[in-house]
């Protein structure tokens, strides 16, 4: 049997000793390693900028909410200003459509009241010509 030294240096089937192709191999795998932890860094460098965009969406939605919320406070005080005004308005029309309906009322009773007078007159009136027409029967009769 050979020894461990002899083993380690002895040659392959291609020419070359085992420690020769294990140094080969080492450092094709060191460059494999190498590689792979470059395609790592590469991969964390574009997740860290998809990262920072995504940062930069969110900020540019949060401003987005904060404006949205923004108007939607100035129309909610719009509103608000609009319904007050509009309850003011509400009691200006209610207290001239009371007014209205009591001018209205006043001379509805002015008119009945006349119209009562004038009826009166008219059976006055009537009265005496059936009293004259009497006195002119009377008169004609004589």
């Amino acid at each position: 049997m050979a020894s461990v030294s002899e083993a380690s240096h002895s040659k392959n089937n291609t020419g070359r000793d085992n420690k020769q192709v294990s140094d080969e191999a080492s450092a094709l795998l060191d460059t494999s390693m190498v590689a792979e932890i470059y395609n790592k860094i590469e991969k964390v460098v574009e997740l860290k900028e998809e990262l920072q965009n995504v940062h930069k969406q969110n900020e540019a939605l949060e401003e987005n909410v904060r404006y949205r919320e923004q108007e939607l406070s100035e129309i909610r005080t719009m509103m608000k200003d609009f319904g007050e005004k509009i309850m003011k308005q509400k009691k200006r029309v209610d207290l001239i459509c009371d007014s209205v309906v009591e001018q209205v009322t006043e001379q509805r009773d002015k008119l009945k009241k006349e119209a009562v007078k004038i009826l009166g007159d008219k059976q006055n009136i009537e009265q005496e010509v059936v009293e004259m027409n009497k006195k002119v029967s009377e008169c004609r009769d004589n």
